[in-house]
């Protein structure tokens, strides 16, 4: 099963819009037994890469409908779900 949904910014700082539009499409997909997280993978200081984990709140459903309306908006790359037993 899918134990998490990662959205890679790829080195760029995602915009305030950007943000509200991939939390619009996270918040479709929630229903009360989303468990997955979801993970947003960045740049920190010194280019390091930085993987922050959204609240729980923000847990949702994981679907190929939800990965790509996500791709639509961060790039059909830059979405991936990782599976129980991998990172």
């Amino acid at each position: 099963s899918v134990s998490g949904i990662h959205i890679n910014f790829n080195g760029t700082s995602p915009d305030e819009n950007i943000l509200k539009n991939l939390k619009a499409i996270i918040v479709k997909y929630q229903s009360t037994d989303a468990r997955c997280p979801v993970y947003f993978h960045l740049s920190g200081k010194n280019g390091n890469p930085k993987v922050i984990k959204a609240h729980h709140a923000f847990n949702t459903m994981p679907s190929d409908k939800l990965k790509a309306e996500l791709a639509g908006i961060v790039g059909s790359g830059s979405v991936y779900f990782t599976h129980s037993g991998t990172v």
